[in-house]
């Protein structure tokens, strides 16, 4: 059994889809890679036999959890500061799903602390934030310049825990849409040490969630975890807002991949009724069979092969945005080269551009290939 198809059992195990292992795998070193590289060595290594686990495996668990805990710490005394300025923030992603969903919190492996405000209170928040020692974080790329074209502040603090003040969801230039304040209508009161905060419902965490696979590729597998414990609290009207706020973002394909992609995961449909259907045309459904994006998921293919991000968002774009989305990434616009972590005049211009597009044509001609002849 490959390392992949052994994680994909150890996935199973986790949900109670089929027993937890007894016998170590067949490689042992190259799950526990799998298991690191996603960052689900604190929920998934536990499960493991001990013949499987070793002292540095074991330290590596408790070192995730530390992080996980550490973190949550930082969150229980920067809260108070953001509601005292009148901030009243919505906490997203992994911390909110680890304070949310998770029977024990440190299970939930994340890298910084994401918080949502109105876009007119971020530099209440920074403010607020500064006071407790953080700063913005220094890149190439100015503040002003990165507002214009992103989705967040990045401020970096004691201990370097980072801190993304968000303002929206999606990028400006996104085709796909969110509506940011019914996220922080929507926003659940969750447990924080000796107080509460606000993290994001589960049907947002869901829609977020969609948006990041579009933007790396189905590579995480951190939340597939998430939607099997995110489904477990959530009816049918959940799902439906689910599919409703997907239709008015115009992420109902990628939702339906993302589901597709769990259920082979996980082994089952994470909903038994799934009346979500994904609305790809014929050529489009065979090229993902043939690329086999459950698969690309837990060996992390995207982050190894360049041009299958790109090619699989344009498998996912809408209607003839498609057309608009390819000559974005053949000449790459100032948005993408902001989010790329450049200004945009030291490119050299359009020439410059056009010979970075020919470079990601070429990527996706071949990542096109293998789909279409698979």
């Amino acid at each position: 059994m490959t390392p992949t198809e052994s994680l994909r059992q150890l996935v199973r195990a986790w949900a109670g889809v089929v027993p937890v292992p007894t016998a170590p795998p067949s490689d042992p070193g190259g799950l526990w890679r799998l298991l690191w590289d996603h960052h689900v060595e604190a929920a998934l290594g536990p499960l493991l036999p001990a013949a499987a686990r070793n002292e540095h495996t074991d330290a590596a668990v408790a070192q995730a959890r530390a992080r996980t805990t550490q973190l949550l710490l930082e969150l229980e005394r920067l809260a108070p500061a953001l509601e005292a300025a009148a901030c009243r923030p919505v906490v997203l992603k992994g911390a909110a799903l680890a304070l949310s969903h998770y029977r024990d919190p440190a299970e939930r492996w994340f890298v910084d602390l994401d918080v949502l405000v109105a876009p007119d209170k971020v530099d209440r928040a920074c403010a607020a934030l500064g006071e407790l020692g953080y700063r913005t974080l220094e890149t190439h790329v100015p503040v002003k310049l990165y507002d214009e074209f992103h989705l967040h502040r990045i401020l970096e603090g004691p201990g370097n825990t980072v801190v993304e003040i968000h303002w929206a969801l999606t990028l400006p230039g996104s085709v796909y849409a969110y509506d940011t304040d019914g996220v922080r209508e929507r926003a659940c009161e969750a447990a924080l040490g000796g107080t509460t905060c606000r993290v994001a419902a589960p049907e947002d965490q869901v829609l977020h969630a969609v948006y990041q696979h579009v933007a790396d590729g189905y590579a995480d597998l951190r939340r597939v975890l998430d939607l099997e414990l995110l489904s477990r609290s959530m009816d049918e009207t959940a799902w439906r807002r689910v599919a409703d706020l997907a239709e008015a973002g115009r992420m109902s394909r990628p939702l339906a991949l993302w589901l597709d992609v769990a259920a082979s995961i996980l082994g089952r449909p994470v909903k038994d009724d799934l009346w979500i259907h994904s609305p790809l045309w014929p050529r489009a459904r065979r090229a993902v069979a043939n690329l086999n994006v459950a698969d690309g998921c837990l060996s992390r293919r995207a982050t190894t092969t360049p041009g299958y991000v790109e090619f699989l968002h344009l498998l996912l774009v809408p209607g003839r945005s498609r057309w608009r989305e390819l000559w974005r990434a053949l000449v790459p616009d100032d948005e993408r080269v902001v989010g790329a972590g450049h200004v945009p005049g030291p490119l050299g211009g359009w020439p410059g551009r056009i010979r970075a597009g020919l470079h990601n044509g070429r990527d996706l001609v071949r990542v096109a290939w293998v789909a279409c002849r698979g």
